[in-house]
Formats: C-alpha cells, sequence, structure tokens
C-alpha cells in the first residue's frame, strides 16, 4: 500500500472515530436560542473562496466566493452551497463528480495550500480561506 494511501486511510479512519466518539446532544433548541443565533450568523459574515477541482480544471467557475457566518464548518457550508453526498464528515460526491473507492479516486481538501487533516464537520473556515476540493486518483 502507498504512503499516500495509508496517510489517507489513517486520516479517515481517524476522522471516523473522533466523530462518533463525540457526545450527542439531541435537546431541541428553543425559539429564543435559534433567533439569537440566526441574528449573530447575519451580523459575523465572513468571505470564502472555494475551488471544485477536477481533472485540473475548476468546475465551479463563477460560483467560488461565499458569505459565510463567522465559526461555520466547512461541511455546512458545501451543503449550503453544493449538491453533496457525505457521511460521516467526509464528502464522497459534489455536484455531479463522485469518488470512486474501486478506482482509487478520492475527495480531498485543501486549505489556503495545505492539506487538510481533519474531515469537513470539522473544519472552522476563517475569513479569506481559500478551499481547493480536488478529485484525485492514487495508484
Amino acid at each position: 500500500m502507498s504512503l499516500w494511501m495509508k496517510k489517507i486511510v489513517l486520516l479517515l479512519m481517524g476522522a471516523t472515530i473522533l466523530t462518533a466518539c463525540q457526545p450527542q446532544n439531541n435537546a431541541a433548541p428553543t425559539e429564543a436560542t435559534t433567533v439569537e443565533s440566526t441574528t449573530v450568523a447575519e451580523e459575523a459574515e465572513i468571505e470564502v473562496t472555494i475551488d471544485i477541482i477536477v481533472e485540473d480544471e475548476i468546475v465551479n467557475k463563477g460560483e467560488q466566493i461565499f458569505k459565510v457566518a463567522e465559526g461555520a464548518n466547512l461541511l455546512d457550508v458545501m451543503k449550503e452551497h453544493f449538491e453533496i453526498v457525505e457521511k460521516d464528515g467526509f464528502i464522497s460526491k459534489i455536484n455531479d463528480h463522485a469518488q470512486d473507492e474501486k478506482e482509487n479516486i478520492w475527495w480531498l481538501y485543501d486549505v489556503n495550500g495545505k492539506m487538510a487533516e481533519v474531515g469537513a464537520n470539522e473544519f472552522v473556515l476563517s475569513d479569506g480561506d481559500h478551499v481547493e476540493w480536488k478529485l484525485t486518483a492514487f495508484e
């Protein structure tokens, strides 16, 4: 197994374990909490750039810069702006482009030129972040 594949498998396993071990909060938010949260989110926005790259080409041209709530995680932003399929914080399909386990093709993302070390559900965006989702083949 190649070094990159080992890294990806370890990253996926680690994020799955971390996600599965988190306590669940099933309490429904009260109306006051919901209204307050919405107001705060509207007041504090940040701007992020998200590129979807397939075969070295940006496929979401013209739809790359988004204003999002401060403190938003990448998974929530992806759900809001793209058609995605995800499980346990890991995205397997963006719009019409899906990863393929048999062909060893995976969605990976970089933020500001650095490979992410956590699942999209754990990555909190900051103002000016540049996210690149790349459909990447491993051999």
